[in-house]
């Protein structure tokens, strides 16, 4: 049997050769040979439409048609995937993942892609081959955005930045990292906090913001998230604003013995101290002086007994924070009284006789005062110590005495008073005789001022 070749035909079309031997003479009969298939070829190719699905950003929907050119029976089909463009940020280069369906589809959803990424899809029909084997033609590339989700991972790297003015914060940060932002960040969403209570809130396009409005010396957590109600947030940073130069104190007050005055604001930042800037105007309200004093004090209240009693200050009040000195307050006001210090200056006895002395006294000193004089007390007794007169009052400079003893030696002593008590008493002694001889001693009684 001789070999012979056939030319024509389609693939996997069935046909019957025919033989016929043939001289030079002519050809006899054609004789038929068995049915033979022709060896199968590859289809066509195949065109692909890619969408994203809504609302399944880890999806996407591939839809194809068959080819226009088929021979073989289409068997299956193969549908090829890469990620190209990673989050739209970045270049990729991957190996194709495959996946055969069945030759009766003409769609299908690929899942568990990474969203807002570009991916290269091509399907491929797919006809019986020689060995049992599948032969495939690649068909024409498709390319499909998924759609955009919530970023996976918060911002990276916050930064604080203090300002001068101790009520605002800024903060900025880099971007959401590659990979992880899954849709275009259009806006940063951020809460501020102070310990679990949200203090601010909003939304900011770009890569910082600054938050007013806050309070001095205040401790706060920052946190942000990329766009959408879902994306995860930032670890917080906890963060305080400046000290800031304290306000003016408010509402300064004499209480009895102490001057007082409401800390100023703001509340949230330590004071350091008060200086106090204290102007002696009047001593004892009866001598113009002006003389300052300067001292800090670390509470908002300063024991007036340290000033001189019964006196008109002047005082000036400002506060210190780290950040400096605040605007001062004044007030002018008198000390309280305390008994006076020293009895009158002089006394005297202005006549005397056996019988009968009168005696006149001066004002206490200014200075030595310490309250406004009510009025004096004064006492006289004998040698022996024997009270013939004790603590009688009187607003006057002056008394008298009669139906004393001749020559007899009495102590005669004078005491101003006021509303805190009696003073110190100064003292003159006398003798009396019958010859109106005087003896005068004058002794001044040492007692330590209450």
């Amino acid at each position: 049997m001789l070999p012979a070749t056939v030319t024509g035909g389609f693939p996997c079309e069935s046909v019957t050769p025919q033989v016929a031997a043939c001289t030079s003479a002519g050809c006899g009969l054609f004789a038929s040979g068995p049915n033979i298939t022709m060896n199968p070829a590859a289809p066509g190719e195949v065109s692909v439409n890619v969408k994203g699905v809504p609302s399944r950003s880890k999806k996407l929907s591939i839809s194809w048609s068959a080819p226009e050119v088929v021979h073989c029976p289409i068997v299956e089909y193969k549908i090829e995937y890469k990620l190209t463009h990673l989050d739209q940020c970045q270049d990729q280069s991957n190996e194709f993942e495959v996946k055969i369906v069945n030759h009766t589809k003409t769609q299908d959803i690929l899942t568990k892609l990474i969203p807002f990424s570009t991916y290269d899809v091509v399907v491929s029909a797919g006809v019986d081959g020689m060995n049992g084997k599948t032969i495939f033609t690649p068909g024409r590339t498709g390319f499909g955005l998924t759609t955009s989700a919530d970023a996976t991972a918060p911002p990276n790297n916050i930064i604080n930045h203090k300002t001068e003015d101790a009520r605002s914060l800024n903060y900025t940060w880099e971007e959401i990292p590659c990979g992880h932002r899954r849709g275009a960040v259009e806006r940063y969403n951020y809460n501020l906090k102070i310990g679990s209570r949200i203090v601010r809130q909003g939304v900011v396009r770009p890569r910082t913001v600054r938050i007013r409005g806050l309070v001095p010396c205040t401790s706060y957590t920052f946190m942000v998230s990329g766009r959408g109600p879902k994306a995860q947030s930032s670890d917080s940073i906890k963060s305080r604003t400046n000290v800031e130069v304290p306000e003016s104190v408010e509402n300064i007050t004499v209480l009895e013995t102490t001057l007082v005055w409401d800390r100023p604001p703001p509340l949230t930042c330590d004071i350091l101290k008060y200086h106090i800037h204290a102007i002696l105007i009047e001593k004892d309200q009866c001598q113009q002086v002006g003389r300052n004093e300067y001292f800090t004090v670390e509470d908002a209240e300063v024991n007036l007994l340290i000033l001189k009693p019964h006196s008109r200050y002047r005082v000036t009040i400002s506060a210190e924070t780290d950040a400096g000195l605040g605007p001062a307050t004044a007030l002018e006001f008198i000390t309280p009284q305390k008994v006076p210090k020293r009895g009158p200056k002089e006394v005297n006895v202005t006549a005397v006789s056996a019988t009968g002395a009168s005696f006149a006294w001066s004002q206490v000193e200014c200075g030595y005062r310490r309250g406004l004089v009510i009025g004096y007390k004064f006492s006289l007794q004998n040698a022996d110590g024997h009270e013939l007169f004790s603590n009688v009052v009187t607003t006057e400079l002056q008394c008298e005495f009669d139906d004393l003893k001749p020559f007899t030696e009495y102590v005669f002593s004078v005491k101003a008073f006021n509303s805190k008590g009696d003073g110190i008493s100064k003292e003159l002694h006398i003798t009396t005789d019958e010859s109106n001889s005087i003896i005068l001693r004058k002794k001044r009684r040492r007692s330590i001022p209450r």
